[in-house]
């Protein structure tokens, strides 16, 4: 099939010396531009093509259907194609500014004329059934429409699709014609902004509203099983784009849809296609019902107008993450795409989709089997938001590939508990308050995706995560996430508690500025970290905290960029992940590492066995940070075993009246400061925490991490790392410590002397660590090791031979003493 086009159709016609012999540029359909005279032009497209300086030149005798190229007339506007009407030897000619050819496949006479547009007023003869348009509204605007004859439409099918259909002056209706299963949505007129520069949400206004002509080329795709393309530019929209089957008396069925663009998840610019909305209180795209649907490379534009954090403090704001007046309720936030919007036969309590109410009705199916590729979405409330109203309808089988979300309050928002194998691959979350929410609409209990590599930053919480119908709270593999505040919370509330999470192979890194968030995770479910590593800004803690008593385990794990002590450099300060005496049982590390201290983790917590070898040092698990209840087998006693009694110490301040300073800081005067160092950790039993709506709740429940001490003047202590949301008030604090496993040690004391004497293992203690042993004082560190004499920091209150020296009790089962195996 040969199909030509030239630059512009209507340029033959418009010169007075043209030649037979002129070149012409000519395009075969996505192939290169050639050029060619206009004779064998003519001879390629018609059996019977006449070429003649004027219209009076031409013959009667030829046949009906000849085609005739007047290229000389005087008259300027008498040059142009016509067309033979009539036998040989009668008839006329009909000047029609068509190009008639035999097309070949897919059969039937064919005419190229002008704009889509005009051809409602020509004459379009019988056996002419495909007419090649040069444009939509105007010649050369992008959109090449072809047309196709069919007989068994009228009137009233051109007035219900004015954009794909036309009936000409002689009563033929055409339609648009698809070739290789897809049409073009700019054969529907829907042109966007296709030559302009870079698009942005300010820019917006200066496009031409397509929402009208883009829903058509969407019904017709569906209507007609075939797939649907955008070419690259910016679509204004003014009412939501809606992909669903609806009868006409409202009862919905399945919908298959392809939608693809250009550019990819590439940002703003002129390679892209870019839909952006005018309005900030709807879905810019709503699915319903989709099964096998696939959108892909289309960028969607919202009207939350949000930009990117000048500071990090700015994404631990909640009003950071909302702009220019758009809705954000429970069951109609404004989304980017919203998948099964409408659900049940009522209305929800927030009224719903502005507009919309009479789509709550006939419950609409649930959509499975869908795919978003390389699909970007900016500066909405949801970038994608599934069920929203919340029923129970078991979609499931979701795919995101390589999507990239960016300024928008939520990136993926879930909402019922039968919402199951989603799947994220790939992509980025941006600025957002939430990257993945199960908890904020609908009915506030869905899970999040499984995450198989994700790239987060400048995230307040990642997760809000719930976990259900089987599905875990969160699953996830090879996320790279920094300048992000909190991991969020997962498992959703403590009675709403149900499966666990997983983390593979995972990088975090907090942010670091002057405000934190209250939690760096907050678990009702046990949570598992495996090979991932964890770092923070200096001096700032990880707050992993388990109100509901739940186990968080890492394997294999990097624990880092906790802050130094720096008065007792160069070792490390005290790694603080969060709990309390009463929590630190439900922390186990296995073969993980502290990094700022350089000493590997101490093995398996609780019930677990750690095989520790006692001579030929030194020693890997020596001054290993211990778990509460861990039970540990020497090699030289494999028949023995021996047992962590407590992995957290603590000296408790009583009620203290703390300052919170608005910088991430707080200060209050110690009763004995001289217990503190810098780097020590400070822990409450009232933290004031924000929950995931915003709501904040002073917690006496349980009792975690303040902050870590920065600055000692006086009986004046300050920490650092401590939450928003935390305000001045009276606080049970306490000095907290993961105790160290030490290498079974003995010594002398003496009364009135910080001399520890006869020491017999003294390479096991550093200046630093806290130390306990008969006649020593509570809360003494080591000074100075010199041979077999540890020096602590203050005198001893007793003498006495062959003290016990530890930090974590070690005892051996079942006695409740220490013996040092032989």
């Amino acid at each position: 099939m040969i199909e030509l086009e030239t630059r512009r159709l209507d340029q033959l016609a418009r010169r007075n010396t043209l030649n037979p012999t002129d070149l012409i540029a000519v395009q075969a359909p996505g192939g290169e531009m050639q050029a060619m005279d206009f004779q064998r032009l003519l001879s390629t497209v018609g059996p019977a093509a006449i070429a003649a300086l004027g219209s009076s030149d031409l013959p009667l005798s030829a046949a009906d259907g000849a085609l005739a190229l007047v290229y000389g007339d005087a008259a300027i506007g008498r040059n142009g194609y016509y067309l033979k009407q009539g036998a040989p030897g009668g008839g006329s000619w009909v000047r029609s500014y068509l190009f008639v050819g035999d097309k070949g496949d897919p059969g039937g006479n064919a005419m190229a004329v002008g704009p889509f547009n005009n051809v409602s007023g020509l004459l379009v003869p019988n056996g002419t059934d495909l007419i090649l348009c040069s444009g939509y509204g105007s010649y050369g605007d992008g959109s090449y429409p072809l047309l196709r004859y069919d007989g068994g439409l009228n009137a009233a099918y051109v007035a219900a699709n004015p954009y794909s259909s036309v009936l000409t002056s002689n009563g033929r209706v055409f339609r648009l014609a698809h070739d290789g299963g897809e049409v073009n949505s700019r054969h529907f007129g829907a042109l966007g902004g296709a030559t302009t520069d870079a698009l942005s949400p300010t820019t917006y206004g200066n496009l031409p509203d397509d929402w009208a002509r883009l829903q058509a080329a969407i019904d017709y795709s569906i209507a007609n099983g075939l797939k649907l393309y955008t070419p690259k530019g910016g679509y204004k929209v003014s009412k939501p784009l809606f992909i669903a089957k609806r009868s006409s008396g409202g009862a919905w069925d399945f919908v298959t849809l392809k939608w693809r663009g250009d550019g990819g998840n590439i940002g703003y610019n002129r390679a892209s296609t870019v839909i952006t909305s005018t309005f900030g209180d709807l879905f810019v795209v709503g699915l319903q019902g989709g099964r096998g649907c696939t959108i892909e490379s289309i960028q969607i534009v919202g009207r939350n107008t949000y930009g990117y954090p000048a500071q990090i403090e700015q994404i631990l704001n909640p009003a950071f993450f909302l702009n220019n007046g758009v809705r954000d309720s429970r069951y109609s936030p404004h989304t980017g795409i919203a998948v099964d919007p409408f659900g049940g036969n009522t209305v929800p309590s927030d009224g719903g989709w502005p507009g919309y109410a009479a789509y709550y009705s006939n419950t609409p199916p649930a959509s499975a089997g869908l795919v978003f590729r390389e699909v970007s979405v900016v500066n909405t409330v949801c970038a994608f938001l599934t069920d929203a109203v919340g029923q129970s309808n078991g979609s499931s089988e979701f795919h995101w590939y390589d999507c990239f979300l960016q300024f928008n309050r939520i990136g993926v928002a879930t909402t019922q508990t039968q919402a199951r194998s989603y799947f994220w691959h790939g992509g980025t979350v941006f600025g957002s308050e939430f990257a993945f929410s199960g908890l904020h609409y609908g009915a506030r209990n869905g899970p999040v995706p499984h995450i198989f590599g994700l790239n987060i930053g400048f995230i307040k919480y990642i997760f809000a995560a719930y976990g259900s119908h089987a599905e875990p709270a969160a699953k996830v593999y090879d996320m790279h996430a920094e300048s992000f505040a909190s991991l969020g919370f997962i498992g959703g509330s403590y009675a709403a508690a149900l499966y666990g999470a997983s983390f593979f192979n995972c990088h975090l890194n907090m942010a670091t500025g002057s405000k934190f968030a209250d939690v760096f995770m907050y678990a009702n479910v046990p949570v598992k970290f495996d090979s991932c590593s964890f770092e923070t800004g200096t001096m700032v803690p990880h707050k992993l905290f388990t109100p509901a008593g739940k186990n968080v385990t890492f394997e294999n794990c990097s624990i880092g960029g906790s802050g130094l002590n720096a008065a007792n450099s160069p070792y490390g300060g005290e790694v603080q992940l969060g709990p309390t005496p009463a929590r630190s049982g439900l922390f186990r590390f296995i073969s993980s590492m502290i990094i700022n201290d350089g000493v590997l983790g101490n093995g398996n917590g609780n019930n677990n066995i750690d095989q520790i070898q006692m001579a030929g040092g030194p020693n890997l698990h020596d001054r290993s940070y211990a778990c509460s209840g861990q039970k540990l087998v020497f090699m030289n006693e494999p028949l023995n075993e021996y047992r962590i009694g407590v992995g957290v110490a603590s000296i408790s301040l009583g009620s203290t009246a703390v300052t919170a300073n608005g910088d991430g800081t707080a200060t209050f005067l110690a009763p004995d400061p001289s217990i503190f160092r810098i780097g020590d950790t400070v822990s409450t039993e009232e933290l004031p925490i924000e929950d995931w709506f915003g709501n904040v709740t002073r917690q006496p429940y349980y009792a975690d991490v303040l902050g870590r001490v920065t600055a000692i003047s006086g009986s004046a202590v300050t920490v650092t790392g401590v939450g928003t949301s935390f305000y001045s008030a009276n606080y049970t604090l306490s000095l907290t410590w993961w105790m160290r496993f030490h290498y079974p040690n003995t010594g002398v004391t003496t009364a009135g002397s910080a001399d520890i004497t006869g020491v017999s293992y003294a390479p096991s203690w550093r200046k630093g660590d806290h130390i306990r042993g008969a006649g020593i004082p509570v809360g003494a560190r080591v000074e100075n090791v010199s041979g077999t004499t540890v020096t602590i920091d203050r005198a001893a209150t007793a003498s006495a031979s062959g003290v016990r020296l530890y930090d974590a009790d070690v005892q051996k089962l079942p006695s409740t003493s220490f013996v040092v195996p032989t």
